[in-house]
């Protein structure tokens, strides 16, 4: 095993955020600020809403060829389903040029479950912090699939934990029922082995396994202080991630509850919980399971 915050060097790595785009208004009331970070073909600006004076974020999209006008055009589809949803950046303003297009939602804050978790390698979140990201990521996620939309990239840089409440962030990757999704999955470090095999198919149903397995897999490491797979190359990291075994991650874990449901949120697809279900598991209903308890139930 590897401390969390190695992954994303080996993951992930991207050239240097910059601030080509700053003092640019966005929908004639969006200032974009300083630049935050960096994907494969998009920027993230903090942004100032110049008649509230509240930050915001600013996604700068490049629309250059067909696949990035469909990969933009995909991700505002999915913040307009569940812009109303607790716990979700919502969706503010959307602005296109002839090279980008520009993407405001609310601001969640600047820590992230990736901080958090490289602040606290190998212990994890205090328990109570824990259940409140598992509670509010989990109710986030079953939302977003009753809207019909997939997040397909759940990994810690994209949950925010700000004053015990939780953002999810960044649908760059999402699917949307109802639309031709041409998605690209997410960070290959939080997918899960079946997205590797050869004969995947990406459904409404595959694409919100994916998200169950990233939200157990960030809880693992959010629990744990560190990330369970490693690899000395991509080609390695994914073969540890195929290679799985349960009974080894989870032999010396501490809470039962816990793991039995990162055990089910991990378990291989065709066995695979939902989020529904483990909004239902004994570790986030720990009242009514006292409860049956001592009525002998």
């Amino acid at each position: 095993m590897i401390p969390a915050k190695s992954l994303i060097c080996m993951a992930e790595e991207s050239d240097s955020p910059i601030n080509r785009f700053s003092s640019t208004i966005i929908g004639g009331r969006y200032h974009v600020l300083e630049a935050l970070g960096t994907g494969s073909y998009s920027f993230v600006h903090l942004g100032e809403d110049m008649a509230t004076k509240k930050r915001c974020a600013i996604k700068v999209m490049s629309v250059k060829n067909e696949e990035h006008i469909q990969a933009a055009e995909n991700e505002v589809t999915a913040l307009r389903r569940v812009s109303r949803v607790p716990a979700v950046a919502s969706l503010l303003e959307v602005e296109s040029t002839d090279e980008n297009m520009f993407i405001v939602t609310e601001y969640g804050g600047s820590t992230s479950l990736q901080a958090l978790v490289n602040r606290f390698q190998y212990r994890g979140l205090d328990p109570a912090s824990l259940r409140r990201v598992a509670s509010g990521l989990l109710k986030a996620i079953r939302q977003c699939h009753r809207h019909g939309v997939a997040h397909c990239d759940v990994k810690l840089d994209n949950i925010l934990f700000t004053q015990g409440a939780v953002t999810l962030i960044d649908f760059g990757s999402a699917f949307v029922e109802g639309r031709q999704n041409n998605t690209r999955l997410g960070s290959v470090a939080f997918r899960p082995p079946e997205s590797f095999s050869e004969d995947f198919k990406l459904d409404a149903r595959a694409a919100e396994l994916i998200d169950a397995w990233g939200v157990g897999l960030s809880l693992f490491c959010a629990a744990r202080g560190i990330y369970p797979f490693d690899g000395a190359s991509m080609f390695e990291l994914i073969n540890d991630i195929r290679r799985v075994n349960l009974d080894q991650l989870f032999q010396d874990f501490e809470n039962d509850q816990l793991a039995e449901m990162l055990r089910g949120l991990m378990a291989p697809v065709d066995r695979r919980w939902t989020v529904e279900k483990a909004l239902r598991s004994r570790y986030m209903s720990p009242t009514k399971t006292k409860v049956l308890g001592f009525l002998g139930l």
